[in-house]
């Protein structure tokens, strides 16, 4: 009965950046396996959600997304590149 349904594996990219998710206010949404799906699951666009993660942007659709294991911050407006420096 099971041998026709297919199997689907997932490979991971070894260019994939694993990356945690914030909401404005600090509140954690989430740890992703890329950005790629962080921006299938919460609707945001690509394109912002790197440029968030480089620190060109403050945040995309009210989401700030950092690097998995990096620090965030929100009491201040330190960007994410200062942030990552350890400033």
């Amino acid at each position: 009965m099971f041998d026709s349904v297919p199997i689907i594996e997932y490979k991971n990219n070894k260019n994939s950046i694993a990356v945690d998710v914030y909401k404005l206010n600090g509140e954690f949404v989430g740890f992703y396996e890329s950005i790629s799906l962080a921006c299938k699951d919460l609707g945001m666009n690509n394109g912002n959600a790197q440029s968030v993660l480089r620190g060109e942007r403050n945040h995309s659709k009210g989401y700030v997304i950092v690097k998995h294991g990096d620090k965030y911050c929100n009491k201040n407006k330190i960007n994410y590149q200062r942030l990552k420096e350890g400033y």
